[in-house]
């Protein structure tokens, strides 16, 4: 009789449970929850081709045909991958800092080869920036390196810190496209126009973060003025679901030609549309705020620096 469980577990299969008086049996509901490693496969063979394969493995199961089954999954197992993100890495470090991999990326043709633990990590960290009024279109994920990153105690240094935050300062900038046109954007950041300079900035180092780890940069619009913007801007590290440093800072509108403070509001073109924008993402950043502090009151403890 042909091995049929070694067959399985050689084309990916290896979620076979015991064999019993000469019959295979398998864990059959991680079947249809299979995905195919070629990507062009997936897009061709739909979810009812999927179940009637499914179905049809049952039924093969329960009339004992060993055969049949090895017959059909060994037709189809070449272009299965089992997506198992309980399974044991085969590199524990690699698994650690799989928050590099292009394999934990949309687009990957199958699972990353050594798990991603920051998965689930991710996700938590999104909901609670996303509650606490951060704006997820501007956030900025920066996986933390070990050598360029660390100091030598094997502490990510300050210097980092301001690294990571200003490139989400410079998404924000990026996001005032969605009001002004491509022309008055452009004009910005080629300094032609109105340019917004920082004016002051306070940085809070509340937790130290060493390698392995990924941080979140997040922005949360405070308050718009006629010639400034505030916003505050924080690291959340995944391993420590927790904000490890916050900067609260402001923007000046700067006219490049005279140096001086402008109102962008009697600029014209699509200015006023921006003042009016960041002025409503202000006051929904602020309401889930509020909400946010309300449903977790600070103790006295939480309250100060780690640090």
């Amino acid at each position: 009789m042909l091995n049929a469980r070694a067959i399985l577990e050689r084309h990916g299969f290896a979620k076979v449970l015991r064999a019993a008086n000469g019959f295979l049996f398998t864990d059959l509901s991680l079947l249809p929850h299979a995905t195919f490693a070629d990507a062009s496969i997936n897009s061709c063979l739909s979810k009812p081709f999927i179940s009637f394969i499914y179905s049809l493995i049952k039924v093969f199961f329960r009339l004992k045909l060993t055969l049949g089954t090895y017959c059909i999954l060994s037709y189809l197992a070449p272009a299965f991958t089992m997506a198992d993100d309980t399974a044991k890495p085969t590199s524990a470090r690699l698994a650690d800092s799989s928050y590099h991999s292009p394999y934990t990326r949309a687009g990957a043709p199958r699972p990353h080869p050594n798990t991603d633990p920051y998965a689930a990590l991710r996700g938590r960290a999104l909901s609670t920036l996303e509650a606490m009024g951060f704006d997820p279109n501007t956030m900025i994920e920066h996986g933390v390196l070990w050598a360029e990153h660390q100091d030598p105690f094997g502490h990510v240094m300050q210097g980092q810190y301001m690294s990571f935050l200003g490139a989400c300062f410079w998404r924000v900038m990026e996001s005032y496209d969605e009001f002004l046109s491509k022309k008055e954007c452009d004009d910005m950041i080629q300094a032609k126009t109105v340019i917004p300079v920082v004016r002051r900035y306070e940085l809070d180092i509340r937790r130290q973060v060493k390698y392995p780890d990924s941080l979140i940069a997040a922005y949360r619009q405070d308050r718009i003025e006629p010639t400034r913007n505030n916003g505050t801007t924080v690291l959340f590290s995944l391993k420590q679901q927790a904000i490890v440093a916050q900067v609260r800072g402001s923007t000046t509108y700067i006219d490049a030609k005279t140096g001086r403070p402008v109102d962008i509001r009697t600029l014209g073109g699509c200015f006023p549309a921006l003042y009016e924008g960041f002025t409503k993402k202000s006051e929904r950043a602020n309401q889930l705020k509020e909400k946010w502090d309300k449903e977790h009151p600070k103790s006295s403890k939480t309250t100060q620096a780690k640090i």
